[in-house]
Protein backbone atom coordinates (compact mmCIF):
# COMPACT_ATOMS: atom_id res chain seq x y z
CA UNK A 1 0.00 0.00 0.00
CA UNK A 2 2.93 2.33 1.09
CA UNK A 3 3.71 2.13 -3.02
CA UNK A 4 0.26 2.21 -4.32
CA UNK A 5 1.18 -1.12 -6.24
CA UNK A 6 0.63 -4.82 -6.46
CA UNK A 7 2.48 -7.54 -6.61
CA UNK A 8 2.09 -10.82 -9.09
CA UNK A 9 3.88 -13.70 -10.14
CA UNK A 10 6.03 -13.78 -13.29
CA UNK A 11 4.80 -15.68 -16.09
CA UNK A 12 6.21 -16.57 -19.38
CA UNK A 13 4.50 -17.69 -22.63
CA UNK A 14 2.30 -15.70 -25.30
CA UNK A 15 -0.68 -14.84 -25.03
CA UNK A 16 -3.11 -17.38 -27.17
CA UNK A 17 -4.69 -14.85 -28.93
CA UNK A 18 -1.55 -14.00 -30.68
CA UNK A 19 -0.94 -17.47 -31.83
CA UNK A 20 -4.68 -17.74 -32.86
CA UNK A 21 -4.42 -14.83 -35.16
CA UNK A 22 -0.88 -16.31 -36.76
CA UNK A 23 -3.01 -19.60 -37.86
CA UNK A 24 -5.39 -17.66 -38.93
CA UNK A 25 -6.50 -17.44 -43.37
CA UNK A 26 -5.24 -14.26 -43.50
CA UNK A 27 -2.34 -14.17 -41.86
CA UNK A 28 1.14 -14.56 -43.83
CA UNK A 29 3.10 -16.62 -40.89
CA UNK A 30 3.15 -20.22 -40.60
CA UNK A 31 0.34 -21.78 -38.25
CA UNK A 32 1.91 -22.25 -34.87
CA UNK A 33 2.46 -26.12 -34.07
CA UNK A 34 1.32 -26.35 -30.59
CA UNK A 35 -1.62 -24.58 -30.76
CA UNK A 36 -3.73 -27.61 -30.51
CA UNK A 37 -1.46 -28.97 -27.73
CA UNK A 38 -2.39 -25.60 -26.11
CA UNK A 39 -6.04 -25.79 -26.38
CA UNK A 40 -6.24 -29.75 -24.48
CA UNK A 41 -3.77 -27.99 -22.08
CA UNK A 42 -6.10 -25.05 -21.49
CA UNK A 43 -8.78 -27.75 -21.52
CA UNK A 44 -7.24 -29.57 -18.46
CA UNK A 45 -6.19 -26.37 -16.81
CA UNK A 46 -9.28 -25.17 -16.42
CA UNK A 47 -10.41 -28.32 -15.06
CA UNK A 48 -8.05 -29.10 -12.08
CA UNK A 49 -8.58 -24.84 -12.01
CA UNK A 50 -12.49 -25.69 -11.31
CA UNK A 51 -11.83 -28.94 -9.00
CA UNK A 52 -8.57 -29.30 -7.42
CA UNK A 53 -7.87 -25.34 -6.36
CA UNK A 54 -8.58 -24.85 -2.64
CA UNK A 55 -11.49 -22.67 -1.78
CA UNK A 56 -11.18 -19.41 -0.42
CA UNK A 57 -12.91 -18.88 2.72
CA UNK A 58 -14.90 -15.95 1.08
CA UNK A 59 -16.27 -17.88 -1.76
CA UNK A 60 -19.85 -17.56 -3.06
CA UNK A 61 -22.10 -19.69 -4.82
CA UNK A 62 -23.92 -18.03 -8.02
CA UNK A 63 -25.82 -18.83 -10.95
CA UNK A 64 -25.86 -22.26 -9.50
CA UNK A 65 -29.82 -22.96 -10.87
CA UNK A 66 -31.51 -23.75 -13.22
CA UNK A 67 -33.59 -21.12 -13.23
CA UNK A 68 -30.59 -18.50 -13.05
CA UNK A 69 -29.77 -19.25 -16.82
CA UNK A 70 -33.46 -19.05 -18.01
CA UNK A 71 -33.52 -15.65 -15.78
CA UNK A 72 -29.99 -14.55 -17.72
CA UNK A 73 -31.28 -15.73 -21.07
CA UNK A 74 -34.80 -13.66 -20.59
CA UNK A 75 -32.58 -10.67 -19.63
CA UNK A 76 -30.25 -10.53 -22.61
CA UNK A 77 -32.71 -11.43 -25.12
CA UNK A 78 -35.42 -8.63 -23.84
CA UNK A 79 -32.63 -5.84 -23.98
CA UNK A 80 -31.16 -7.00 -27.78
CA UNK A 81 -35.23 -7.24 -28.77
CA UNK A 82 -35.31 -3.72 -27.77
CA UNK A 83 -32.44 -2.29 -28.96
CA UNK A 84 -32.50 -3.66 -32.32
CA UNK A 85 -36.20 -3.89 -32.88
CA UNK A 86 -37.04 -7.34 -33.45
CA UNK A 87 -38.92 -9.05 -30.71
CA UNK A 88 -40.20 -11.63 -32.83
CA UNK A 89 -36.17 -13.08 -33.32
CA UNK A 90 -35.64 -12.93 -29.97
CA UNK A 91 -38.81 -13.68 -27.93
CA UNK A 92 -38.77 -17.20 -29.97
CA UNK A 93 -35.21 -17.53 -29.20
CA UNK A 94 -35.83 -16.78 -25.39
CA UNK A 95 -38.55 -19.69 -25.52
CA UNK A 96 -37.14 -22.14 -27.30
CA UNK A 97 -34.39 -21.83 -24.90
CA UNK A 98 -36.12 -22.48 -21.93
CA UNK A 99 -37.72 -25.59 -23.38
CA UNK A 100 -34.67 -26.87 -24.56
CA UNK A 101 -32.90 -26.04 -20.81
CA UNK A 102 -35.73 -26.94 -18.94
CA UNK A 103 -35.36 -30.56 -20.50
CA UNK A 104 -31.83 -30.46 -20.38
CA UNK A 105 -30.22 -28.71 -17.24
CA UNK A 106 -30.55 -30.47 -14.16
CA UNK A 107 -32.19 -27.94 -11.35
CA UNK A 108 -28.93 -27.77 -9.32
CA UNK A 109 -25.83 -27.09 -11.60
CA UNK A 110 -22.43 -28.80 -11.52
CA UNK A 111 -20.07 -26.44 -10.30
CA UNK A 112 -16.61 -25.33 -9.65
CA UNK A 113 -14.40 -22.34 -9.04
CA UNK A 114 -15.15 -20.05 -11.33
CA UNK A 115 -12.08 -18.44 -13.41
CA UNK A 116 -14.29 -15.65 -14.81
CA UNK A 117 -12.79 -14.52 -17.79
CA UNK A 118 -10.91 -17.35 -19.42
CA UNK A 119 -10.51 -16.31 -22.95
CA UNK A 120 -7.79 -16.10 -25.40
CA UNK A 121 -6.18 -13.19 -23.92
CA UNK A 122 -5.82 -14.33 -20.25
CA UNK A 123 -3.68 -17.53 -21.54
CA UNK A 124 -0.08 -17.54 -21.68
CA UNK A 125 1.66 -20.39 -24.01
CA UNK A 126 5.13 -21.51 -24.09
CA UNK A 127 6.43 -23.15 -27.17
CA UNK A 128 6.26 -26.77 -25.83
CA UNK A 129 1.97 -25.82 -25.47
CA UNK A 130 2.46 -25.13 -21.96
CA UNK A 131 -0.19 -22.94 -20.76
CA UNK A 132 -0.65 -20.44 -17.74
CA UNK A 133 -4.03 -18.98 -16.69
CA UNK A 134 -3.92 -15.16 -15.55
CA UNK A 135 -6.08 -12.52 -14.03
CA UNK A 136 -8.66 -14.13 -11.72
CA UNK A 137 -10.04 -13.06 -9.15
CA UNK A 138 -11.16 -17.02 -7.75
CA UNK A 139 -13.80 -15.63 -5.67
CA UNK A 140 -17.35 -17.67 -6.87
CA UNK A 141 -18.20 -20.94 -7.14
CA UNK A 142 -20.40 -21.07 -10.31
CA UNK A 143 -21.60 -23.72 -13.08
CA UNK A 144 -18.48 -25.13 -14.80
CA UNK A 145 -20.14 -24.29 -18.50
CA UNK A 146 -20.03 -20.55 -18.23
CA UNK A 147 -16.28 -20.97 -18.36
CA UNK A 148 -15.89 -23.52 -20.92
CA UNK A 149 -18.12 -21.62 -22.92
CA UNK A 150 -16.52 -18.66 -22.49
CA UNK A 151 -13.39 -19.94 -23.86
CA UNK A 152 -15.22 -22.09 -27.04
CA UNK A 153 -17.13 -18.46 -27.78
CA UNK A 154 -14.09 -16.42 -27.56
CA UNK A 155 -12.30 -18.84 -30.03
CA UNK A 156 -15.76 -18.81 -32.50
CA UNK A 157 -16.86 -15.40 -32.13
CA UNK A 158 -13.72 -13.65 -31.35
CA UNK A 159 -13.50 -9.74 -33.56
CA UNK A 160 -11.09 -11.66 -36.23
CA UNK A 161 -13.67 -14.05 -36.97
CA UNK A 162 -16.92 -11.95 -36.57
CA UNK A 163 -15.52 -9.17 -38.71
CA UNK A 164 -14.84 -11.73 -41.50
CA UNK A 165 -18.48 -13.60 -41.06
CA UNK A 166 -16.91 -16.81 -40.03
CA UNK A 167 -13.51 -16.59 -42.75
CA UNK A 168 -10.98 -16.16 -40.82
CA UNK A 169 -10.67 -19.86 -39.47
CA UNK A 170 -12.40 -23.04 -41.34
CA UNK A 171 -15.29 -24.37 -39.27
CA UNK A 172 -13.55 -28.08 -39.52
CA UNK A 173 -10.47 -25.71 -37.63
CA UNK A 174 -12.54 -24.33 -35.17
CA UNK A 175 -14.56 -27.96 -34.53
CA UNK A 176 -10.59 -29.22 -34.32
CA UNK A 177 -9.76 -26.77 -31.65
CA UNK A 178 -13.27 -26.96 -30.28
CA UNK A 179 -12.70 -30.83 -29.59
CA UNK A 180 -8.94 -30.58 -28.28
CA UNK A 181 -10.18 -28.19 -25.63
CA UNK A 182 -12.93 -29.93 -24.51
CA UNK A 183 -11.14 -34.06 -24.60
CA UNK A 184 -8.88 -32.00 -22.02
CA UNK A 185 -11.16 -30.79 -20.08
CA UNK A 186 -13.57 -34.11 -19.85
CA UNK A 187 -11.19 -36.67 -20.21
CA UNK A 188 -12.37 -39.93 -21.31
CA UNK A 189 -16.02 -39.06 -19.45
CA UNK A 190 -18.73 -38.15 -21.55
CA UNK A 191 -18.90 -34.64 -22.76
CA UNK A 192 -21.94 -32.64 -21.93
CA UNK A 193 -22.73 -31.09 -25.35
CA UNK A 194 -26.57 -30.27 -25.03
CA UNK A 195 -25.38 -28.01 -21.70
CA UNK A 196 -22.13 -26.22 -23.07
CA UNK A 197 -24.05 -25.26 -26.23
CA UNK A 198 -26.64 -23.62 -23.91
CA UNK A 199 -24.40 -21.58 -22.20
CA UNK A 200 -22.79 -20.81 -25.28
CA UNK A 201 -25.39 -19.31 -26.49
CA UNK A 202 -25.82 -17.90 -23.39
CA UNK A 203 -22.41 -16.08 -23.24
CA UNK A 204 -22.70 -14.96 -26.92
CA UNK A 205 -25.99 -13.02 -25.86
CA UNK A 206 -23.84 -11.42 -23.71
CA UNK A 207 -21.21 -10.23 -25.93
CA UNK A 208 -23.49 -9.30 -28.54
CA UNK A 209 -25.35 -7.08 -26.00
CA UNK A 210 -22.23 -5.75 -24.55
CA UNK A 211 -20.99 -5.03 -28.47
CA UNK A 212 -24.56 -3.62 -29.13
CA UNK A 213 -24.68 -1.23 -26.17
CA UNK A 214 -20.96 -0.17 -26.92
CA UNK A 215 -21.99 0.55 -30.60
CA UNK A 216 -25.24 2.84 -29.07
CA UNK A 217 -24.46 6.82 -30.60
CA UNK A 218 -21.98 6.23 -32.54
CA UNK A 219 -22.42 7.32 -36.19
CA UNK A 220 -20.60 6.85 -39.49
CA UNK A 221 -20.22 4.62 -42.64
CA UNK A 222 -17.32 2.50 -40.64
CA UNK A 223 -19.69 2.02 -37.25
CA UNK A 224 -23.06 1.33 -39.88
CA UNK A 225 -20.60 -1.12 -41.40
CA UNK A 226 -19.43 -2.61 -37.94
CA UNK A 227 -23.08 -2.89 -36.59
CA UNK A 228 -24.12 -4.76 -39.51
CA UNK A 229 -21.66 -7.79 -39.59
CA UNK A 230 -21.27 -7.95 -35.95
CA UNK A 231 -25.34 -8.41 -35.72
CA UNK A 232 -25.46 -10.44 -38.81
CA UNK A 233 -23.02 -12.77 -37.25
CA UNK A 234 -24.26 -13.04 -33.73
CA UNK A 235 -27.91 -13.66 -35.14
CA UNK A 236 -26.28 -16.72 -37.67
CA UNK A 237 -24.13 -18.49 -34.89
CA UNK A 238 -27.08 -18.36 -31.96
CA UNK A 239 -29.26 -19.64 -34.29
CA UNK A 240 -27.01 -22.52 -35.09
CA UNK A 241 -26.46 -23.41 -32.24
CA UNK A 242 -29.90 -22.84 -30.75
CA UNK A 243 -31.33 -25.78 -33.64
CA UNK A 244 -27.85 -27.90 -32.98
CA UNK A 245 -29.00 -27.92 -29.04
CA UNK A 246 -32.92 -28.45 -30.28
CA UNK A 247 -31.32 -31.57 -32.64
CA UNK A 248 -29.57 -33.07 -29.32
CA UNK A 249 -32.61 -32.51 -26.80
CA UNK A 250 -34.67 -34.45 -29.51
CA UNK A 251 -32.39 -36.87 -29.77
CA UNK A 252 -32.23 -37.93 -26.16
CA UNK A 253 -35.86 -37.90 -25.64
Amino acid sequence: PDSDAFVMEEASGEIMRRLLNRASRFSLASAPQQLSTAFNNAGIWLRIFHQEIPRPDCVEIIHDRRGDYIEAINRFTQYLSEVLDDRAFFGKMASDLAVVARDVLPDQLPLGLRFGDFGLTNILVEADGRVTGIDTMAKWQAPIYEDIAWFLTALKAYNMQSYSQGLAFSANKVKQLEQSFLTGYFGTDVIPVAEIRLYEILRLLERWSAKVSRNKGRSGPASKISELLINRFFRQTTQKLLALSQQTNSTRR
